[in-house]
């Protein structure tokens, strides 16, 4: 029994190896090598992919901006000419598969760009919420979407933290109860929250 477990295990992997080699090697023979109708086929083909979402989204904010940045797809399928930042007001977070419509203003940032993998999102009021997702471009394909980030920008009162709401409910005769939230202490400067 557990000899035919070893050998199917090796037998997949084997595969999954002669697959991923089969891959590269097809990507190698079409931007490097061939120039022949056969190849503009391939190219159509593989033209039509969507890049890998970008890796490791990450913000610092200040009260007026925001400073994105990412890392590139693992697996672009082909040559990134490009990102497309998007980005809203507010906290809403999406389930499922995550769809930018025409609530999120858009920035492009070239692939030759002196830093293609940063961007800063400028004169944004304070202490305001903003839904953040790059997507990596090849050719006029925008890339997979893994995750969207929530920051907001700092308050301009100083470094002292604020409520983000506050609810007062009285209870007849017993006590009264006082609700909030804890704003995040990243998106504090001094990282205190009193």
């Amino acid at each position: 029994m557990c000899v035919v477990v070893v050998f199917v295990v090796v037998v997949v992997g084997f595969l999954f190896f002669v697959g991923f080699c089969i891959l590269v090697n097809s990507f190698l023979l079409m931007y490097f090598v061939c120039n022949s109708s056969v190849c503009n086929d391939i190219k159509f083909i593989y033209s039509h992919i969507a890049p890998d979402p970008v890796r490791s989204l990450s913000a610092i904010t200040t009260s007026s901006s925001i400073d994105v940045s990412w890392d590139v797809p693992l697996c672009p399928y082909g040559v990134i000419t490009g990102y497309n930042l998007y980005y809203r007001e507010g906290n809403i977070v999406q389930t499922g598969t995550i769809v930018v419509d025409d609530t999120y203003s858009r920035l492009f940032i070239s692939s030759s760009s002196s830093s293609p993998t940063s961007q800063k999102i400028s004169n944004l009021p304070p202490f305001r919420n903003y839904t953040i997702i790059v997507r990596a471009m090849v050719g006029n394909n925008d890339g997979e979407i893994r995750e969207e980030i929530i920051r907001r920008t700092l308050s301009n009162t100083g470094n002292m933290p604020t409520l983000e709401t506050g609810v007062a409910t009285s209870q007849p005769h017993t006590r009264t109860q006082v609700t909030y939230l804890i704003p995040d202490p990243r998106q504090i400067n001094t990282g205190v929250v009193m």
